[in-house]
């Protein structure tokens, strides 16, 4: 059926059929990864038990399938005696890529120190975003170029190649663009509120 389906509509069909497989299976695998989220926070409630009670191994663990990221023992306890814990986690873990913890004094602070700085955290996200819209157009040239030329042609994959390189790059930087966001919005006092809070 597929080699009726290619003869009637011709050779230039496989590049943007390849592109449809590729976006569905993209798409199932980020239902899996939805559904394997919900899987994850039903764990954790089965395992989670008092923070006392938990060594700082199980610890870690145990709050990695509510949050997906592994933090350190000494800040989940902390958290955990702060109001509204769930909510503090989510927003340490949205910029947990740009923090520092300190295991000798317990304290988080920034990677670098320029993402303390409003005004060059506003130039990064002016970059990141310029970034995003360079290569989301390069992404695009490379897809008209690879549906535009015959797929039996090395130079048609090739293209479809860098298109999905491209892309991936671009979401790169729209993550960053967030993640930079997400520091504007409760970064600073996020990191002075768990710094601040003394574990018991």
């Amino acid at each position: 059926m597929f080699e009726q389906l290619l003869s009637l509509l011709g050779k230039p069909f496989v590049l943007p059929a390849a592109f449809l497989l590729i976006g569905a299976w993209t798409i199932n695998k980020l239902s899996v990864l939805h559904d394997s989220r919900r899987r994850n926070r039903i764990e954790f409630l089965d395992r989670w038990q008092s923070v006392d009670d938990m060594d700082d191994m199980r610890l870690e663990v145990t709050m990695r399938h509510l949050v997906g990221t592994y933090l350190p023992a000494d800040i989940i306890r902390k958290i955990s005696r702060t109001p509204f814990p769930t909510q503090t986690l989510l927003d340490l873990v949205a910029i947990w890529p740009l923090v520092r913890f300190d295991h000798l004094t317990g304290q988080l602070s920034w990677k670098k120190q320029e993402f303390g700085d409003p005004v060059v955290r506003r130039w990064l996200r002016v970059v990141m975003m310029l970034g995003y819209v360079v290569l989301a157009l390069i992404a695009v040239f490379f897809f008209y170029l690879a549906v535009g030329t015959d797929p039996s042609r090395p130079t048609a994959w090739i293209s479809g190649l860098n298109t999905l390189m491209f892309v991936v790059l671009a979401g790169s930087c729209l993550a960053r663009f967030d993640t930079l966001g997400d520091i504007g919005k409760h970064g600073a006092t996020l990191i002075a509120r768990i710094n601040a809070a003394v574990p018991e």
